[in-house]
Order: structure tokens, then C-alpha cells, then sequence
């Protein structure tokens, strides 16, 4: 008997033994132990963090405008155009003779008005005979009433190698006591410039001592 209770208590220490030695500790979920929340500070540097860069400033570059070098527009001297004898026309003892005014210069330019024109000839000085002014032959503006001739002023622009025209109108035919007298052309200037004499070669008669002037018009007035 006494042996009996000898071999159960080993069994039972054996077993104890043996359960200690594989004994292994299994906890439920509410046995878990939850993790605090992280607060660890990032010690990356500043230059390794994410940042949106700031929008490029806008530069506006203020171009400056050249100078305005343009020569502005003036009034045609005399020595800027040429006179060349166009075309003529008349009836019943008148005559009407186109003059066109060419711009021989580089420059833009302005006529506006009558020209100064002067007949000139051939006159007896003693013994000789010379070219001077004839001033038997007055010159007047050819009046308004004469149709599309006697229009009045207008400016015309003459860019380089541009036209306009002006007519002289002057009788044929004796006019009472008064003498015809043979021009050999007459002195040119400009409206604006009287002090340049520009003579222009062109043979007429006129009788009754006037020569009349129209003012100077488009090239498409002409005859």
C-alpha cells in the first residue's frame, strides 16, 4: 500500500514536472497590452522635409520706344520740286496751259495756294538785247467763277517723286490798245518760298498784259 502511494505521488511529481517543463502562457485579448501612441519628433533636417516652393515673382521689363527720328512734314521749297510744262487747252481767244510740279527731294512735302510766277523775256537794254522780267505782263489769281480752275486752296502732299498740277490762263487774241507781248517762260517759287528763283523755259504770247495763276491742285485735276 505504502508503495503504491509512493509510485502515485512520483507519477504526480513526474507529471508536475513535466507540465512545468512545457508549460506555455497563452493570454486572451483583453490580456494585450496596447501600444501608446507615438510622439516621436522627426529629427530629419529642415531642408529633407516636403515644402511647396513660392510662386516666382512676376518681372514685367519696361521696354523704352526709340526716338521718333520722322522729319515732319513742311511746306515745299522751290529747290525741292521741278516744273515740267504739261498738257494745254483753249477756246474763243483763251488759252490754258498745265504745269505740273514734280518733288524731286527725299522728303514729303506740303504745297498750298498759288505759286509766285513771273513771265520773263527778251527787252532792249541800249544796245543789247537781255532776259528780264516783263512787266507789261501782270499776274493775278484766275478767279472762281472760271470753273474747275478757280477752285480754292487745298493742301497737297507730295511724297518723293509725287505730282501735283496749277494752270496758267492767259488771251491770245488783242485786247483793245493793249500790246502782245512774247514770253520766253516765266520765274517759279513755291507758295511758301519766294526766295529761290527757279525760271522754267516755255514760249507764249499774251495779249491784253494779264496772265492768271490758278492754285495748285491734285494731279488728277489735270488736264
Amino acid at each position: 500500500m505504502a508503495a503504491t502511494k509512493y509510485m502515485f505521488a512520483l507519477t504526480v511529481a513526474g507529471a508536475m514536472m513535466l507540465t512545468g517543463c512545457h508549460s506555455t502562457t497563452v493570454t486572451g485579448s483583453a490580456g494585450l497590452a496596447n501600444p501608446a501612441p507615438s510622439t516621436a519628433v522627426s529629427t530629419l533636417p529642415s531642408t529633407a522635409l516636403a515644402t511647396t516652393p513660392a510662386p516666382a515673382a512676376t518681372v514685367t521689363k519696361t521696354v523704352a520706344s526709340p526716338p521718333n527720328t520722322a522729319k515732319p512734314v513742311t511746306d515745299c521749297t522751290t529747290s525741292q520740286v521741278n516744273v515740267i510744262v504739261g498738257q494745254d487747252s483753249g477756246a474763243a481767244g483763251t488759252l490754258v496751259q498745265e504745269m505740273d510740279v514734280h518733288n524731286t527731294s527725299t522728303h514729303t512735302c506740303t504745297l498750298k495756294g498759288h505759286p509766285f510766277v513771273s513771265a520773263y523775256g527778251k527787252l532792249k537794254q541800249g544796245s543789247t538785247t537781255v532776259e528780264a522780267t516783263l512787266d507789261d505782263i501782270t499776274v493775278d489769281p484766275i478767279p472762281s467763277s472760271f470753273g474747275a480752275l478757280g477752285v480754292a486752296a487745298t493742301t497737297q502732299m507730295l511724297t518723293p517723286g509725287d505730282y501735283a498740277v496749277f494752270f496758267l490762263k492767259w488771251s491770245h487774241v488783242p485786247v483793245g490798245s493793249k500790246p502782245c507781248v512774247d514770253a520766253d517762260g516765266y520765274d517759279f517759287r513755291t507758295p511758301a518760298d519766294d526766295s529761290t528763283q527757279h525760271l522754267i523755259a516755255f514760249t507764249f504770247t499774251v495779249c491784253g498784259g494779264e496772265l492768271q495763276v490758278s492754285n495748285v491742285v491734285s494731279k488728277s485735276s489735270g488736264l
